[in-house]
């Protein structure tokens, strides 16, 4: 159920630019103090959990491509930093096309210094 929320609320207030030709995305998302995904994640010191960077990439591909998809694989993770409740987040990255409606997602998330909260690597596909 809290994933649902989630989806709902980064559906919301996500801000986002596809360049297709180029295969460049960028956008932001702001982290409202009441997101969902902060509940119980920790009491009194609320961080985001790395997951959400991953619920990020499938609505991302989504939003980018216009179509319903999911994630495929998971070919890298990397998390820097945690975020917290209020922090803003800086999106960029690719989505490249490969064979049999599979797309590579190349994301990173930074602060507005340039600073990374993630870095992922991903494979979403066409439903």
């Amino acid at each position: 159920m809290k994933t649902k929320y989630a989806f709902a609320a980064v559906e919301k207030g996500l801000s986002l630019q596809y360049f297709p030709g180029e295969n460049h995305l960028e956008g932001a998302f702001e982290l409202p103090e009441d997101f969902v995904v902060f509940n119980g994640h920790f009491e009194n010191n609320p961080v985001m959990p790395g997951v959400t960077y991953i619920l990020f990439a499938e609505l991302i591909a989504r939003r980018a491509l216009g179509m319903e998809v999911s994630i495929k694989s998971l070919k890298r993770t990397k998390f820097f930093r945690p975020a917290f409740p209020g922090q803003k987040l800086l999106i960029s990255g690719t989505l490249t096309p490969e064979d049999g409606g599979v797309y590579s997602c190349v994301l990173n998330f930074t602060d507005d210094a340039g600073q990374k909260f993630c870095s992922l690597k991903s494979q979403v596909e066409k439903l």
